[in-house]
């Protein structure tokens, strides 16, 4: 439970105040073991390191590995661990993108992923709505431009090419 140590040299109230601490900490530990199994939290672990982005969207792949990483404590209470975790499941075009880049916490994973995702919608769109062309890959450089493999739909020709791209800060 990695209980605070008590050495006796403090005051009355903070005696006081550690025992409550304590108390707190056994309540939870019993409420714990009560509803929540070894089995379950093993069922957990397994679930999380499965858990895959897929066909949601990056908003709703960090609802559910949220849900399931809650009751994984190693990952859920280490930050860099739980970024880490979450990159792994995102879709393989995220994930290429978010490796360029250290991991500094999970808040960060998720909005770094977000603006990926956004990139990469906004680039589907917009080839789509072109002449023929369909964007094959994409990688975002400091300059605000994105080198692009093309294929003319017509003559099923590849070209290489460089695009201008929003910042993911939106500006």
């Amino acid at each position: 439970m990695k209980l605070d140590n008590f050495d006796g040299s403090s005051s009355p109230a903070q005696a006081a105040d550690w025992l409550s601490y304590v108390e707190d900490k056994m309540e939870a530990f019993e409420f714990e073991r009560r509803f929540y199994p070894v089995t379950f939290l093993d069922k957990m672990k397994l679930d999380l390191n499965n858990y895959v982005q897929d066909k949601k969207t990056v908003a709703e792949y960090e609802i559910g590995f949220n849900q399931i990483v809650r009751f994984v404590p190693h990952v859920a209470h280490d930050e860099v661990e739980k970024a880490r975790q979450f990159r792994k499941g995102l879709k393989p075009a995220i994930r290429h993108v978010l490796g360029a880049f250290t991991i500094t916490n999970f808040c960060s994973m998720v909005e770094q992923a977000l603006g990926v995702e956004m990139q990469l919608m906004y680039t589907a769109d917009l080839y789509k709505s072109s002449d023929g062309v369909v964007i094959r890959t994409i990688s975002r450089s400091v300059d605000g431009l994105a080198s692009a493999l093309f294929v003319d739909r017509t003559t099923k020709m590849w070209f290489a090419g460089r695009i201008p791209m929003p910042s993911f800060d939106g500006s």
